[in-house]
């Protein structure tokens, strides 16, 4: 089956009040991104900071962004690439999800920037430190694990997304361990309930399903940072 998939712009033109500029002014050099709904109106963001004083750098994509800027829940390979080349990160868009992704990859600070309030925030640095310990004990959990549950769906776009599952499970046994593949095209984490025998679970679909490891009662580690 065919998809395409259609950028959807917003008609909310992107403003800056002066508080905001204000809590810019420190960061000298500022990593530009944002979400689909707003990446066209980057370069016009970009020269109004740059009035402003700023020096603003605008990643080019990778892995699965296909625009300037753009970045998925799944993919901020763009602003991680220009990480030592700003003082900090300014994503544009609404919610918490897209700018989380890079939270956890990068000690730089991120402040985002709602264009239907004009709110401009940065999340706690205390908030950032318990996220990450969490994500070490979740990795270190699973890595010690020896019996483990290869993740698959067939949900499209999601599918062999972190690498073809007969490689992986391969290396995985390389690497000692005992793998049995499970298919679906959801995953739920009441379905995987019903097997105690696996320790830890591996997933290959989208990446972010870890973000929601408490739900699953095991340890939930994506096939690239087992295989790091």
């Amino acid at each position: 089956m065919k998809v395409a998939f259609v950028p959807v712009r917003s008609l909310k033109e992107v403003e800056f009040s002066e508080q905001n500029l204000n809590i810019l002014q420190p960061y000298s050099k500022v990593g530009l991104f944002a979400a689909i709904q707003f990446q066209d109106q980057l370069p016009e963001i970009k020269k109004a900071l740059e009035i402003f004083g700023l020096k603003v750098l605008i990643p080019k994509p990778k892995l699965h962004a296909v625009a300037d800027g753009q970045v998925l829940g799944c993919d901020v390979s763009g602003p991680k690439d220009i990480e030592n080349e700003v003082d900090a990160f300014l994503y544009i868009g609404t919610g918490h999800f897209h700018p989380m992704a890079l939270e956890t990859k990068t000690n730089k600070p991120i402040l985002c920037l709602n264009p239907f309030t004009s709110e401009l925030t940065e999340t706690p640095a205390e908030e950032i430190a318990l996220l990450k310990k969490k994500n070490i004990m979740r990795l270190a959990k699973a890595k010690d694990a020896r019996v483990l549950g290869l993740l698959v769906t067939t949900k499209l776009g999601q599918n062999e997304m972190q690498g073809y599952v007969s490689e992986v499970k391969k290396k995985l046994e390389a690497m000692g361990k005992e793998v049995y593949v499970f298919i679906t095209e959801l995953i739920n984490p009441y379905d995987l309930s019903q097997f105690p025998q696996i320790e830890a679970w591996v997933n290959t679909a989208c990446p972010r399903i870890t973000d929601d490891q408490s739900v699953y009662g095991k340890p939930l580690i994506n096939v690239r940072e087992i295989l790091e």
